[in-house]
Order: structure tokens, then sequence, then C-alpha cells
């Protein structure tokens, strides 16, 4: 007699419900066309509190921070001839979309020189020092362009902007000028473009690897085929909800194709299997799908559910594209379930598999599942060892955050960051904001801005620091000051006389020092490291600079990139705290879901084992936590619990008809398909080294592994556990 979940699954209810998935899929299709890509920093960046209220301030008085920085050289950039050139390049970079202003050698030559004389441009470029290693190197043999932009909230404007810019700039790589582009709006687009190949990747490697394996593991077209369109279905309906929600790709949920595919496999698998077995059994179709449904859809359901909740604990990142791969993927898992258990149930009744030959079915291998009741010993000493180097290795992990990290060391965005750290300046700026209430015309003020100044420029990875006080050296040195004379003036009423007079020959257009009529001035550290392991000591040196500020000076550290590594780190160290929420929350649905306490605390240590060992390998292998890997924690849990499920619910009820050998029994109903889920689950994670990006290749590569050391605690652990405490009971 069948269950009433699976007279329900199989009657009027579950035919509807398979129906309204079909027709939903094509609500989907429309949803998957509006689907767009959106990798701005901004994106992963908190919208409230200090910081974002701070940054707000900062670029509404001092504009965007995120510029592009344009770096030529491989020969002489100063000659009359280049500067002409680079005259006619700024002029097309200051039509383009979105850009603010552009400030380089092109345009003192043409503001300050009046385009009249190259060799008095190069002189004065040289000698002052607020050009040098800002956007001229030290030798004149490299030469910068500060574009300022104004992107606004367009996702697309930094694509716009980028190709603009790239478009003006051809002239100089045509002239034989080596060229290279820095800043956030390139990282964005090149971000974008990993993502857009990510899908064309690693999915489809994925995709063909688990048909391939399914097929040999079923040895029926049919019953393949169920596995593959219940998962296409769910993916489409996934996928589908982004696109009606707005919701865009990016970098991180580039991987939920692959994830899912894989994902939803896995319960499939378990009433394929299993109606693959009563079919050999000699079961007519519809009777073998029942039966098949009265042993795993209440644990299917459990598992979908246990698994989900693995990847909403995601949801507690203050990170959006973290939050949306946590929120999809949880809504994907549970589409998944009611598909597989509607949908594909309806195709095994249409399609109709027939019955697999008994001596050609998979069957899995007997001496791996028979180990742990003939050799327990060797369970507990294989496990107590895992947990000792484990244990070493997480001792030794080592939390960084690297945004360009996410890139090949080998790409031309990478290679520019690179050239432009190398050879001309920072790419990014960490920026200081001081309130002068009195404005900063006072030498006491300039006593306080030198101070954070020579802080600042004093740090390994700080390329060069502007501040207001460059442009009163330089008024002072044009009023009559000698070769090597770039002082501040002797007080402020000479400091506001030079501004007053000549304050306007060294505005720095597109990149302002001071705003607010001189209340409020900008410090900005030009910075070329990235990892936060380098820029964190930076960054406390700078807040440590602005704490000491004495009244009535204040301000605060700002920017699009600070804020970014500060993000990455946060996020880090709230995962952990949200894994402690997922492991609560897990195992307390496992224990409504298998109806038993015991059983549900029996599932606790074979589950966090292979987190355990995943996190050993990190540390060992020197593999950083960042805002990548840090997932692997939570999915894998979710993931590893599956399996977990499957064996105990058998044990449940193998229990209940007959006590002796039924951790055996269970084993040897459930673990063939342990085999095959672990195996596809595998395959999927392991198609993620193919990613462009490198944090999800390792995060790639940890799930697969965490998934492999699950297989073995299931098919180990869990029986030498449950023989343990049948023997205990007796």
């Amino acid at each position: 007699m069948s269950q009433p979940l699976t007279r329900g699954l199989l009657g009027a209810p579950g035919r509807g419900l398979a129906l309204g998935l079909a027709v939903l899929s094509l609500v989907a299709l429309a949803g998957v066309t509006q689907l767009t890509l959106d990798n701005r920093i901004e994106r992963w960046l908190a919208p409230t509190g200090d910081a974002a209220t701070q940054h707000q301030r900062f670029q509404e008085l001092f504009g965007d921070d995120g510029f592009v920085l344009v770096a030529y050289g491989g020969r002489d950039p100063l000659t009359a001839e280049a500067l002409d050139l680079g005259l006619s390049v700024v002029e097309a970079l200051e039509a383009a979309p979105h850009v603010a202003a552009v400030l380089g050698p092109p345009t003192v030559h043409r503001d300050l020189v009046d385009g009249a004389d190259a060799g008095a441009t190069r002189k004065l470029l040289l000698e002052t020092p607020f050009y040098r290693r800002f956007i001229v190197s030290d030798s004149g043999d490299v030469a910068g362009l500060l574009v300022a932009t104004e992107p606004g909230d367009d996702p697309a404007a930094a694509r716009r902007l980028v190709s603009a810019v790239k478009e003006a700039v051809a002239p100089l790589e045509a002239a034989g000028f080596d060229v290279h582009l820095a800043g956030p709006p390139v990282l964005n687009v090149a971000l974008d473009e990993a993502s857009q190949r990510e899908a064309q990747r690693s999915f489809p490697a994925c995709f063909g690897l688990a048909i391939l394996l399914l097929a040999w593991l079923f040895r029926c077209v049919r019953t393949t085929a169920v596995a593959v369109a219940s998962a296409g279905l769910t993916i489409l309906l996934t996928f589908g909800a982004m696109g009606l929600t707005g919701v865009p790709l990016n970098m991180v949920t580039s991987v939920l194709p692959s994830l899912l595919f894989v994902l939803s496999l896995a319960s499939a698998i378990h009433v394929l299997r299993r109606f693959q077995t009563h079919r050999i059994n000699g079961l007519a179709v519809e009777d073998a799908l029942a039966a098949s449904l009265d042993e795993t859809a209440r644990p299917c359901i459990t598992a979908g559910v246990t698994t989900a909740l693995g990847f909403g604990s995601l949801l507690t990142a203050d990170m959006s594209p973290v939050r949306e791969l946590g929120a999809f993927a949880a809504l994907g898992l549970l589409i998944s379930v009611a598909v597989n258990l509607t949908f594909g149930s309806a195709l095994l009744l249409l399609l109709r598999p027939p019955a697999p030959d008994a001596a050609r079915a998979f069957a899995g291998d007997s001496a791996f599942a028979q180990l742990p009741f003939r050799h327990p010993t060797l369970v507990w000493i294989g496990s107590g060892a895992l947990i000792v180097v484990a244990a070493v290795g997480v001792g030794r992990i080592r939390v960084d955050s690297d945004p360009l990290a996410f890139l090949p060391r080998d790409a031309r965005v990478v290679r520019d960051y690179e050239a432009v750290a190398r050879d001309l300046t920072g790419y990014y700026a960490l920026e200081v904001m001081v309130d002068v209430p009195d404005g900063w015309q006072q030498p006491e003020a300039w006593v306080e801005l030198q101070r954070i100044e020579d802080t600042l420029a004093a740090l390994p990875g700080v390329a060069r620091v502007l501040s207001p006080l460059d442009l009163l050296r330089q008024l002072q040195h044009w009023q009559g000051g000698g070769a090597d004379d770039w002082s501040l003036p002797r007080d402020e009423a000479s400091a506001r006389a030079l501004l007053r007079e000549f304050g306007s020959l060294v505005d720095a257009e597109g990149f302002p020092l001071i705003a607010d009529e001189g209340r409020v001035v900008r410090v900005a550290a030009l910075v070329n490291v990235m990892p936060s392991s380098e820029f964190g000591p930076i960054e406390r040196s700078a807040r440590e600079a602005v704490a000491a500020l004495p009244s009535p000076f204040s301000g605060f550290v700002t920017g699009v990139v600070p804020r970014l590594v500060e993000a990455q780190i946060g996020l880090v160290h709230t995962q952990i705290r949200s894994f402690a929420l997922a492991f609560v929350t897990i195992f307390g649905c496992m224990w409504l879901g298998l109806r038993s306490f015991r059983l549900a605390c029996l599932s606790v240590p074979p589950n966090l084992l292979p987190i355990f060992v995943a996190l050993g390998t990190m540390g060992l292998a020197g593999i950083a936590l960042d805002a990548a890997t840090v997932m692997m924690a939570s999915v894998a849990l979710g993931i590893a619990v599956d399996d977990t499920v499957h064996v105990l619910s058998a044990y449940g009820e193998e229990h209940s008809r007959d006590a002796r050998g039924a951790a055996e029994r269970a084993i040897a109903r459930v673990g063939p398909a342990m085999f095959i889920t672990t195996a596809a689950a595998c395959v999927g994670f392991l198609a993620l080294r193919l990613s462009d990006f490198l944090p999800i290749r390792w995060f790639g590569l940890l799930s697969a592994l965490a998934i492999a050391v699950a297989l073995l605690a299931d098919a180990w652990l869990v029986p030498a556990l449950l023989a343990r405490l049948d023997r205990g009971a007796t």
C-alpha cells in the first residue's frame, strides 16, 4: 500500500503540480531572456551603515572615485609629436560618455605651457613633485591619463565607458606605445566578460560529463533522459525567476548553472535508482514508481530542504551577489524537489523505461560497502587520522581577499594593473577626507595634513600621496622659490594671496582636492597593492592618523576599493558565524525529517568531518579563505547531509522491520545511489576548475573534496556508528 505522500504525488495533486511546472517553464523562458550582467564593485558593498554614508558624502563633494588610468610608454611620451598625439586622445576622451574630465601630460602641455614648447612641458612635469608618480613616471618614460568618471547607477555605463576609452587610446597603440588600462570600471568590465565566458566553459563540460556518467551508470537512455530533463527544468525555472525579478548575473552566480544541474540530479538519482531496482525485481512501471517514491520521497524532501538551508545561510552576507547566490540556489533546490517528484514521475510514466539487465546494472562495490562491518577499527583509525591532519591545516588557515585574484594571472587586466604599479603609480585611491571648519589655509591645518601625508607615504604599497599641500608648494615655487624650494607659504595670508591670484593654474580638474569652500580637503593615497593582507596595514595606519586629529579637525577613511576589501573580509567573518546557524537549522530539520532525535545526533560527526577536512586542506595548501572559498563550508554541509538523510532514513525503515543487520541492508539499499550522486556532484564541482575565476576554481575543488569525503563518511562512518549504537542498545 502506497503512503499518503506517494498517493498524492502520483495522483491528481502531483499531476497538477507537474503540469503547472511545465506551464511555468514558458514564463521562465521569457524571464531568461531578461537576464543581465552586473559586476559593478558597488554591488558588493553594503548600501547602508557608516561606511556607506561616509563614502556617499565623499562622492557628493569630490565626485566618483572610480577613475580610469591610462598608462602609456615604450617610447618617449613627452616629445612634441607624442604630446600632440596625446592631446588628440585627450579630446576624444573628453567627448566620451561618462567622462567628467581628463588630467595628464597633454593637458599640462595645453593649459600651462600653451602647447608651445615640449621641452618646457617636460621640465615642468619632471620638476614638479605633484605630477611625478601621478601622471608621469620619475624618469618621464611613462605618462598617465587620469580619466575622472561619472557612470551613475547604470550597470551598462562601465562597459560603454571602457569601450570608449579603448577606442580613444587606440591611436597611441597604433603609434607604437605600450598602453595599459587600470581602475575600477576596467576591472568591472573584465569581470563581466569573464562571467559571460563562465557559462560557455564550465556548464557545457559539467552537462556533458554528467550525462555520460549517468548513461554509463543507469545503462538506459530513457532513465538518463528523465534525470537530465528534470535538472534542465529546474535550471530554467530558477533562472527565469532571476530574470523576472530583475536580479543580474555576476561572477559568483555564474556558477549556478553547473551547481543546480548537479544538485538537482541528487534526488532524481535516488528515485531512479530505486525505480530500476524494483523493475529488475519484476515490478511494472507504475508499481515500481510507487515503491520507489514510498522509499525516497520523504528523504528527498528532507535532503532538499536541508541543502537549501545550507545555501540559505548565505543570506546573512552583506554582499548582494553572495545573498543572491544563496537565495536562488536555495530556491532552485526546492524547485528541484518538486520537479523530480512530480514532473520526473510523470515523465517516467510517459517514457516507461524498460527494466535494465540485472547482470549489467550498476550495483556498487560490495567490498567497499562491507568495510565498516568487517573492519570497523580501520574506520575509527582512518577517521581519527583525518581529524588530526585536518586540525593541523585548520590552524594554518589565513583570511585574505584580492579582487584581482578572481582573474587568471595572465589576464590582460591583471597584466595592465601590474604594469601601472611597476612603471607609473597606484591604480586606486585610499581616500582620507578631513574636515577643516576654519579653512584649510591655516598653518595649523597644514601640520595635520602633512602628518597624515607623511604617515601614508612611508608605507609599502603606497605609490604616491596627493593633498592640497602639493598645490600650495607648487604655487610658492612658481612665485619665486629656488629650483629645489618646494616649501609651503610662510603664513595664512600668503597662502590666500597665492590661491587668489594663481589658484586656477593648479586646479586638478577631475581630481579635486578641496571642497566646500576650503572647509573639506582630500588626502589621496594612490595604492598599488590589492590583497587585503597588504592593504590592511595601509588602511589601519590611515585610520590611526585620522583618529589622532585634534579638535576642531575630524575626518574618515573611505574609497570604493578599500570598502570592497573591507566588505570581503567582513563576508568571511559573517559566514563563519552564519555556519553555526546553518548547522543548527539543518540538523533541526533532519530531526523533524527523520523523526528521531537519536539519528539526528548521530548524523553530526559524519557531516562535520568533510567540512573539517576541506578546511584543513585549505590551510595545508595555503589557499586563502576569501569571498568565494568561504561559501564552501555552508554549501558543502547542505550537500553532504543529502546522502546521510537517505542512509538514516533507510536504516530507520529497516530497523523497524528487523533490528539485526539493519545498517547493512540500509547501505545495500542506498549505497549505489550515493555513489552515483557523489560522482555526479564531483563532476559538476570539478568542472568549475575550468572557471576563469581562481577562487571559484578553489571553491569547486574543495567542494568536490568535501563531497567525496562525505561519501566515505556516509558509507563507512555512519554504518560503524549505527552498528556501535545497535550493540550498545542490546
